[in-house]
């Protein structure tokens, strides 16, 4: 891990919890939020080194055990110390995480989107400083700093979400004056990640693991819209599990509303799908959400 003290991590975004709680901190910066991996260089002169990022925020390993990622280090070899946080992209999140697993793959396929570049000398430069003072300084043949803009109210921020919208995963808020937290989640970054409502057809069942030995894991579906298979099993609380998993042969070629992320139909099938409604049941409990009842 780095020897720089306090450089544990890179800093996390929180979910928008709706616009109301956005006014009071326009003006804000929006960036186009990419579906990849995230991975932090820390940078001590001659020294480069990139790691994965957990969902807190913090280190979990060298990127050196996925392979050769030399040629990719030495683009941002300079003198001072710097934390460049980036999202690594290999044009989806799928692609990405095959190109970073491989170890014998070229790392030079991977692009690395400069979310912040964090001077360690001077850690209390703000967002909108860093940005005008750093935002172009790691751009390389791998490493290309994020696009942004200015938002000053929420139908800017919603022209944002919705030109952006299928072409990345969401978008980023960031406020200007705020300094870098190293390691943490903070509000200084605020991420929103569109959803949709699809239809689903039961095909098939998947038993738990671990806790869920025994009961449903996930539902095996197909989606009504597209014939594109994805697994379900997010929204659903033990004792539906339960009741799913003891009448499978009444379940099966059932329909289901489902909650996906907004992505891109040609890039995912729907990432984080969680049910919402049971468009037919035995029981009449079944067929309101589920989250609420059951």
């Amino acid at each position: 891990m780095p020897t720089i003290a306090g450089i544990n991590g890179c800093m996390k975004a929180h979910p928008l919890k709706g616009f109301s709680m956005l006014a009071p901190l326009f003006p804000l910066i929006a960036e186009p939020k990419f579906d990849g991996g995230r991975v932090g260089w820390v940078v001590e002169g001659d020294s480069v080194e990139g790691y994965s990022v957990d969902q807190k925020g913090k280190f979990k390993f060298n990127v050196r055990t996925h392979g050769d990622f030399s040629k990719v280090a030495e683009q941002i070899r300079r003198p001072g110390r710097w934390l460049v946080d980036t999202e690594m992209f290999g044009g989806n999140w799928s692609k990405s995480s095959s190109l970073f697993a491989d170890r014998s793959a070229d790392k030079t396929l991977l692009r690395f989107i400069v979310l912040d570049a964090v001077n360690l000398d001077e850690p209390t430069m703000t967002q909108i400083a860093r940005r005008e003072t750093y935002g172009n300084a790691f751009t390389s043949a791998n490493f290309e700093p994020v696009e942004w803009r200015w938002v000053w109210t929420p139908d800017d921020v919603k022209a944002a979400i919705s030109e952006w919208t299928g072409l990345f995963e969401g978008v980023m808020l960031k406020q200007p004056n705020a300094v870098y937290g190293f390691g943490k989640r903070s509000w200084a970054w605020i991420k929103i990640k569109p959803f949709r409502d699809v239809t689903v057809r039961i095909v098939g069942f998947h038993e738990g693991e671990n806790r869920n030995t025994g009961r449903l894991g996930s539902l095996a579906c197909v989606r009504i819209d597209t014939g594109m298979a994805l697994d379900v099993g997010g929204g659903l609380k033990d004792e539906h599990r339960d009741r799913i998993w003891a009448d499978r042969a009444w379940w099966l070629g059932k329909t289901l509303d489902v909650k996906i992320q907004d992505c891109p139909d040609d890039q995912f099938v729907g990432r984080s799908p969680n049910v919402v409604r049971v468009n037919d049941s035995p029981d009449p409990r079944l067929s309101v959400k589920l989250r609420d009842a059951i």
